[in-house]
């Protein structure tokens, strides 16, 4: 078994990576945080993309995301007249014995005032990100998200199947591990999901958050790779979650305290569209160490905080981005590799990025929010 090297945060949290968080509370910010971020190696920029109004569940994420274990120290930049207060969000992190440090930009004196404090800043919160203690994990310290993103007729029949062996290889070993799904992701299949709940109080929850009614045409990407409706798409998705007991549905940034399987949806008015980072975001947000994100059509993007791992099992798009696949699952549709068989590549790929190793993504700078 592969030795996980990880970080012991002061609340007692284990990381797998020790990111210093550059975190805009609002557009207007975002130069700004990124010129200052772009000092300096090892920073992680996310933040609030659109808007200046108040909203408690997307100021709730970039806390969460900034708490995460995965994250050594945060600056938080803001220009200042903005509801969702730069210094609070840094004295929320703080909370957890991180240090934190906020910038406003209106009352640092502008632009290049901001720019020499923030750089002074940072330059103190990376150098604190570098004492940071090491501590091992075993396999059941992790948390492990799966998703799909430009899904194809592949990716149900191949990506996500291998994915979902794999999922139950981390949940046998003491994991936690959530599968990842919009709302329109669930269509028609509640009384799928609420057969494996671990009690009837779980499955009347699955089958709460599953709607029934309708069935709307998924996107010109989705329709390029064989699939039609939501439905469809649906069906393919479930089997990125294997086949154990699902213990609950994460609808919250908050991490289970049962290690176990779990769906996990987006929390409500906490996402800035349905794009594949901001879903990667929400996976992070909620705890996951490791983001596993199959895709067919192709997509290259990464996320924040959380190292991606991209799974293809489609030949074409194989060719055409295997530069930005870390699992080629089209064995399985060449009849040279069993679902089992990928799935366990991806259970090792997984423990091998969590001691260290790192992902396409991570590799090619795709760190979008």
């Amino acid at each position: 078994m592969i030795d996980i090297l990880g970080y012991r945060r002061s609340d007692g949290s284990l990381g797998i990576r020790n990111h210093v968080a550059v975190i805009y509370t609002v557009e207007c910010a975002k130069v700004v945080a990124a010129r200052i971020a772009a000092q300096f190696p090892n920073t992680q920029l996310f933040g609030r993309r659109t808007g200046c109004f108040y909203s408690g569940p997307i100021r709730d994420k970039l806390v969460a995301l900034g708490r995460h274990p995965n994250v050594a120290s945060a600056l938080v930049v803001g220009l200042g007249c903005e509801y969702i207060d730069a210094a609070e969000v840094a004295e929320a992190i703080g909370e957890t014995g991180k240090p934190t440090a906020s910038l406003i930009i209106t009352r640092s004196g502008g632009t290049l005032r901001s720019l020499e404090q923030g750089c002074k800043l940072l330059d103190g919160l990376v150098q604190a990100a570098y004492t940071a203690p090491r501590a091992l994990l075993a396999v059941a310290d992790l948390v492990v998200a799966m998703d799909c993103a430009g899904s194809d007729a592949t990716s149900g029949l191949a990506s996500n199947p291998a994915v979902g062996a794999a999922a139950d290889l981390l949940v046998d070993a003491g994991a936690t591990v959530y599968f990842f799904n919009i709302w329109k992701e669930l269509i028609g299949v509640g009384d799928i999901l609420a057969k494996r709940a671990v009690n009837a109080e779980i499955a009347a929850k699955l089958r709460a958050v599953c709607p029934d009614e309708g069935d709307p045409d998924v996107n010109w990407g989705n329709m390029q790779g064989g699939i039609t409706t939501y439905r469809e798409k649906a069906a393919g998705a479930l089997a990125k979650g294997g086949t154990r007991p699902i213990q609950g549905v994460i609808d919250s940034f908050r991490r289970p305290e049962r290690h176990g399987l779990y769906l996990q949806i987006p929390v409500p008015d906490s996402s800035e569209g349905e794009s594949d980072p901001q879903c990667a975001m929400q996976m992070a947000a909620a705890g996951a160490h490791i983001v596993v994100e199959t895709t067919g059509v192709g997509t290259v993007t990464g996320g924040v905080v959380a190292p991606v791992i991209k799974v293809c099992a489609n030949p074409q798009t194989i060719a055409l981005l295997g530069d930005d696949m870390d699992i080629d699952a089209s064995p399985i549709l060449l009849g040279e590799k069993t679902v089992a068989e990928v799935g366990q590549e991806i259970y090792a790929e997984i423990l091998a990025v969590a001691a260290g190793k790192r992902t396409r993504p991570e590799m090619l700078g795709h760190f979008e929010d």
